[in-house]
């Protein structure tokens, strides 16, 4: 009868590891969204960092939210510096394998402001800006409320410039927040 007991609770310690991961994924939809702050960091024809504010708002009874994404800051490069802005917004799909950890992907469409002056003694002043359009993806990590959340941008640029034609072009940014679901 112990030897039985035994067979069975070992049985049992064994199966309930793959009964938890066939548990369907708990999604970010569960909750209304997120509002948080942190910085962007992002690669054109300059370097651009800025502190970042995002939030969401999830679309009921789906894994899709539909976020939002401003960012203000400096735009620089070897020769000068100057001011950088972005807006962005659209839609991301998340999924949830524990209530700690979330992955997500989606896509972003915006604009971008950038004016840069030249550190030379000319003090040429140029203007950019355009259109962003591309997938982001990332995670989040924390707890039920407060979490970490990375997200990585890889955007097509439509960029117009009173020095240069207007061309497409990439741009990739990092963006790195502490975010509060709602």
């Amino acid at each position: 009868m112990r030897n039985a007991s035994l067979t069975m609770l070992a049985l049992a310690a064994w199966t309930a590891p793959a009964a938890a991961q066939e548990a369907p994924p708990v999604t970010v939809a569960e909750h209304r969204g997120f509002l948080g702050g942190g910085i962007l960091l992002a690669s054109d024809q300059f370097v651009d960092a800025g502190f970042a504010a995002e939030g969401s708002v999830a679309i009921p009874k789906t894994p899709l939210s539909v976020f939002v994404l401003g960012s203000l800051g400096s735009a620089s490069d070897i020769g000068g510096r100057g001011e950088f802005a972005r807006v962005a917004g659209g839609l991301e799909a998340s999924t949830c394998r524990s209530t700690r950890t979330c992955v997500f992907a989606g896509l972003e469409v915006g604009f971008q402001r950038q004016t840069w002056h030249d550190e030379d003694e000319d003090l040429m002043v140029e203007h950019h800006r355009g259109v962003l359009v591309g997938p982001r993806f990332g995670f989040e990590t924390g707890g039920q409320a407060v979490r970490f959340r990375m997200s990585l941008d890889l955007l097509q640029y439509r960029h117009q410039s009173s020095v240069d034609d207007t061309r497409w072009q990439g741009s990739s940014g990092i963006t790195l927040a502490v975010i509060r679901r709602i």
